[in-house]
Order: C-alpha cells, then structure tokens, then sequence
C-alpha cells in the first residue's frame, strides 16, 4: 500500500503551495521528520526509540558514546534490536556519527528530547498543560520570541479551565466542586507566573499589537478564574444547608455517598444484590379522597356505557 501524498488530502485542484498554513510546517519539515522517526510504529518500538535517546542525551559530560559504551549502558535491550534502533536514529538524522565511531545527539535530535523531557517533566504534576504553556511563554519571553499563536493557546486553556469550573459548579455535586478546586489550586502558581510574564508583555511601549490584544484577553481570563474560588466556596455553603444526616447518627448523606465512591464495582455489586428488581413492585398508595375520585369516574365510565349499549 503506498502513502498518500500531501495533494490527497487538498481539494481539487489546491496547490499545497497555495496554502498558507501549510508553510510554517513545510519550513521545519526537519524537525517533523524527527518527531516522524520517534513516533512511527508500534507502541514497544516507539517506547525504545525514546528510550535510546533520552539515554544517550543524559549523558551532559561526556556526549560522545563508543559502539561500546552504548552496549555496556543498555545490558538490558536485546543486542541485534538495539543496533536496530540506533540504525533508525542514525539514518534519520537524530543521532550523528563521527569519524571515529562514535554516536551522539545531533542538533535536531537534542531539541526533540529536550522537548520531550519537558512535556514529561510536567506528566508528573496535575494540569500538565497550563504549567508546559506557561513555562513555554517564560521561555519565549527570555529570548524575546513571544509570538501570538503561543499566547492564543494559554487564552484558550484558560478558557478552557474557566468552563470546566463553571461546569462543576453548576453540576451541584459537592465531590465534582472540590475536585475542581483542588485543580484551581493546584494550577496557581502557574497563574501568577502567567499575570507576571503578562504585565511584563504590557509594559512594553514597544509590544506588538496582536500580542497585546491576546495578553489583555488572558488577563480578563485569569481574573475570572481568581473570582471561581469565592463561587466554589457559595455552591459549598448552598450544599452544606441542605445536607441531610441520617438520624442520630451523625453521618451525612456526604459521608454516605463518599463511601459509595471508595468502593470498587464488585463490591457496589454485591450491596445491589437483593435491593433492585427487574420490574419495580410499587405498593398502592392512596388516601380516601383519591379512593372516592377513582370510584366515581368508573361508575361515571360504567353508567355511560350502559347507556350506549341500550341506546343500540
């Protein structure tokens, strides 16, 4: 099966040259193709690849690795798939050979793991987006390179989380607004360095336009999100008031409904068994008005119908 070209997936008769968007992609096909080695094929060879590399890349004292080296520091890969994989690396350009034999990271190839050791680094903390963009923006900011595209996507991501919150909050569910203030809290520090770099952006008499319509847009953003907590706290409050405890007990339908969460589905499972039915078996609840209004619209239906029937 060959691979479709890139004028396959353009309408009829579009040039890919035509298209503008398509440029700044075009114009780091390198990098791509980096980010096409690494991530082509199965999950375990993808694994691998990343593997090697970030190996070889760690090594900030001594970058160069003998043939030799490089099979003493991976004892536990299969040697014939491990020469299969810096043969990979090699022949797309992420790893450099010198004339001596020895392997190191080229230039693309060292971007592409520095880019990956950070989108890593954040996988550990919670909201990895937020603390990855804005440490991009710090980034950019240092070396004079914000663009609008890069703060279009943190005013997105604030968007993003101001809908989540607002959700939780209209949700009414106590255990759906604490888990979001939790993440409002933990996303606060990335918040104030965002309000920093962005009243540096504004203090610049010099700033771009665009730039500074899109920074006046996150700071309306932010601000909404730094009035969420006050509204957390009041959906807490409405909460609390008409929370219900079960007798003398002390335990709050909270309480209950926590538990329930603790469990797991074969005990929630084992507590359904014998409390549900197929078909609801509802008992007859009636008082002796609505007794009398039944009786009397079936003698009412009754004398109607026998009236018809003599009338026939």
């Amino acid at each position: 099966m060959t691979e479709p070209f890139l004028s396959d997936f353009l309408a009829a008769g579009v040039d890919p040259d035509e298209v503008p968007e398509l440029a700044a992609l075009a114009s780091a096909r390198p990098l791509l193709d980096a980010f096409i080695t690494l991530f082509r094929g199965t999950e375990a060879e993808v694994l691998m690849r990343l593997l090697v590399l970030r190996e070889i890349g760690r090594e900030a004292d001594s970058p160069r690795w003998s043939p030799d080296a490089l099979r003493a520091r991976f004892t536990y890969l299969d040697p014939v798939k491990l020469e299969t994989v810096l043969k990979r690396l090699r022949d797309n350009a992420l790893l450099a050979i010198g004339e001596d034999g020895h392997y190191a990271l080229s230039d693309v190839g060292r971007n592409a793991v520095a880019a990956i050791a950070m989108l890593l680094r954040f996988g550990e903390e919670e909201d990895t987006e937020l603390g990855f963009l804005t440490a991009q923006l710090a980034g950019l900011q240092a070396v004079g390179s914000i663009t609008p595209e890069a703060l279009g996507h943190l005013l997105s991501k604030l968007n993003d989380l101001t809908w989540h919150f607002e959700e939780a909050i209209a949700s009414g569910s106590e255990f759906r607004i604490l888990d979001a203030r939790r993440r409002l809290s933990a996303n606060g520090r990335w918040l104030e360095r965002g309000t920093d770099i962005l009243n540096r952006l504004l203090a610049d008499p010099e700033v771009d336009f665009d730039i500074a319509r899109i920074a006046q847009r996150i700071g309306l953003a932010q601000s909404r999100l730094a009035r969420v907590d006050a509204a957390f706290q009041r959906a807490l409050n409405k909460i609390e008031s008409q929370r219900v405890t079960l007798g003398a007990s002390g335990i709050s339908s909270s309480d209950v409904s926590a538990w329930l969460r603790g469990l797991d589905a074969p005990t929630l499972a084992g507590l359904a068994v014998g409390a549900f039915a197929a078909v609801p078996e509802l008992a007859l609840l009636a008082g002796g008005h609505e007794l009398l209004d039944r009786a009397e619209s079936q003698l009412e239906g009754d004398v109607a119908g026998a009236a018809i029937d003599a009338g026939l």
